[in-house]
């Protein structure tokens, strides 16, 4: 396929270079996305691919920033928004985050809300009389991502918004400079999965630090597998009898 330019023969098309990172970074995993309605993620989503999650923070920022268009309605909106958040942070202060009990929280408490959220959004998108109005563009932004925003209540381990990878992201952007002297394209890919498995750290709640030190260790150690290893199963196995191997403090 290809497009012919004037007489010189056909040009190939090249493939839209937004969806490079996310194709080349997730490849055929499976699991969950949880991104904002970037168009980008189209082709890493979907059937037989990653299911796609949506950014509840994304979705009141559109609001918000349109809140001046008729703040009486807004306000309701981001009133409602918020409900889903604090039953968020209900569920981090009980400590049942991604268990059933959290689902359950989220059915009976951020549910309703969703339902009576999409159908004023609805109602709304239909009388709009200004398509080019930002408070009708962030409506319709919210109301085409109506089942990635939904995912969270059929799935307890799905967060309502990508903030720890967009914070993580920060890390990055500060150390762009230092990065510049990775020294190899090697050295740079090798820096960046390390922030990625720092991060990772991070958002699990388990000491970079330790991690690091311990599992410099235990990869050489018989029967020990790299899932072993990851994050989220260190902590609930060598993570809780960690013991430095030399005092540094």
């Amino acid at each position: 396929m290809g497009v012919r330019d004037r007489g010189r023969g056909p040009v190939p098309l090249l493939a839209d270079p937004r969806k490079v990172v996310p194709e080349t970074v997730l490849g055929d995993s499976t699991g969950t996305l949880v991104v904002d309605g970037y168009t980008a993620y189209h082709s890493s989503t979907g059937e037989l691919r990653r299911t796609r999650g949506g950014c509840w923070c994304h979705a009141r920022r559109g609001l918000y920033d349109a809140r001046n268009s008729d703040k009486p309605f807004v306000d309701a909106l981001l009133s409602d928004i918020g409900i889903l958040f604090d039953v968020e942070e209900e569920a981090r202060d009980e400590g049942i985050v991604g268990t059933p009990a959290h689902l359950r929280l989220r059915t009976a408490r951020s549910a309703p809300v969703i339902q009576r959220l999409f159908a004023t959004l609805q109602t709304y998108s239909v009388a709009a009389e200004d398509e080019r109005s930002g408070l009708v563009k962030a409506v319709r932004y919210i109301l085409n991502q109506q089942a990635p925003l939904q995912l969270f209540l059929k799935n307890a381990a799905v967060p309502i918004h990508n903030n720890d990878a967009e914070r993580a992201l920060r890390v990055v952007a500060l150390l762009r400079k230092n990065a510049l002297f990775a020294g190899s394209d090697e050295g740079a890919q090798s820096f960046a999965r390390l922030l990625s498995l720092l991060a990772t750290c991070q958002i699990h709640d388990v000491n970079p630090e330790q991690w690091l030190a311990d599992v410099l260790i235990a990869v050489s150690v018989p029967g020990i597998t790299a899932t072993d290893l990851l994050p989220w199963n260190w902590k609930q196995t060598r993570g809780k009898n960690y013991r430095p191997l030399f005092d540094t403090t």
